[in-house]
Parts: structure tokens; sequence; C-alpha cells
């Protein structure tokens, strides 16, 4: 499911790119649980994967709005966003 969700936001444009991950790491820090937790890793892993170990093109977007202070929820559940986040970011680098 992540590999296709990724397909259909790596061909949208920036501005729903930013929206759609606003939205996912929103709706998990919002329910936090592992399996969620798991499957936006690999949403956003997917989006910035390319093909035979290369970074696809919006995989410089994805990074910037990971790594904005915008993209950080605020409050309580700020933490929770941040490890997701984080955790996808190493698992990125890990990989490639």
């Amino acid at each position: 499911m992540a590999e296709a969700m990724s397909f259909v936001l790596r061909n949208s444009s920036d501005e729903q790119l930013e929206r759609g991950v606003r939205r996912v790491i929103d709706d998990a820090v919002k329910k936090p649980s592992l399996c969620i937790e798991s499957g936006v890793k690999a949403l956003l892993f997917n989006i910035m994967k390319g093909y035979t170990s290369r970074f696809h093109s919006k995989a410089e977007r994805v990074l910037q709005l990971l790594t904005s202070e915008a993209i950080y929820p605020v409050g309580d559940k700020a933490n929770q966003g941040f490890s997701l986040i984080y955790g996808t970011v190493v698992s990125f680098i890990v990989a490639y």
C-alpha cells in the first residue's frame, strides 16, 4: 500500500506533496500506534526512494519538508512527530 500511495505523491505537485506529507504525519501523531508509524515511515521512504539505489527527484523536497520546523506538530505530541520523522530520515540514509 505504501508503494502505491508513494507513486501518487511522487507524481503530484509540490503543494499536494506537502499537504500529503503533513496529513500522514498529523494522522500518525493524533492516533499513535506502531502499525501506523511503520506505515508512515514506509510511505515517506518509498516517496524518496528511486531506482537502482538512487534518490527520486522528489527526495530533496520531502527531506526539506521533514526537516523544516513547519512540519513538526506543536504541543505535547511534538516528540512523537519528531520521533517519526527522525526514524524515517535515518532509515533512508542507512538504506542509501
